[in-house]
């Protein structure tokens, strides 16, 4: 009789505690733990730069260069037949620094606009830190008209960042 009334008192227990729980498993009475430093990007996206159409071709940054031979974040520009979207040539029109040997991640840096420059038969490109490259849409080639040094451009991708501060 004793072990009927412990089942019972039990599985009433039981059921009490699950009426008042949450999707989470706690009973609703108790605070839910909350991240203290929930996570974050560790760069912003991208900027988004509009493809350009020239003599019928579309040009635009290659987002996905790493599946054609890419070896570097960013900084391929792609020629593609619009009808078709058959990849024409892609060309690396900047070099990033890689510190992946040095233990740090290395950072895409990213187009930030593209102007055609019909009379020079080329495309001018910016990218996020400033640098300035003109493309030779014949020669399929990359001249740099601007490179902004580490020194004056402090965000630079080109700098690895600095060491994190040590743990206490």
């Amino acid at each position: 009789m004793n072990r009927i009334i412990a089942v019972v008192i039990s599985s009433v227990f039981i059921n009490l505690t699950l009426v008042n729980a949450d999707s989470s498993g706690l009973p609703s009475n108790q605070e839910q733990p909350t991240m203290s430093n929930p996570p974050n990007a560790s760069r912003p996206a991208p900027p988004q730069v509009a493809a350009l159409e020239y003599h019928g071709i579309r040009y635009e940054q290659d987002m996905q260069s790493y599946h054609f031979g890419g070896d570097q974040p960013g900084g391929y520009l792609v020629a593609i037949k619009p009808d078709t979207g058959e990849r024409l040539w892609m060309l690396k029109v900047y070099k990033i620094e890689n510190y992946d040997d040095q233990g740090l991640e290395t950072m895409g840096r990213y187009f930030k606009s593209m102007r055609l420059m019909p009379e020079q038969n080329a495309i001018e490109i910016e990218n996020e830190a400033g640098g300035r490259y003109l493309v030779d849409l014949e020669k399929h080639s990359s001249t740099t008209v601007f490179e902004p040094s580490a020194k004056s451009n402090k965000n630079s991708s080109d700098s690895p960042p600095p060491p994190p501060p040590p743990k206490p």
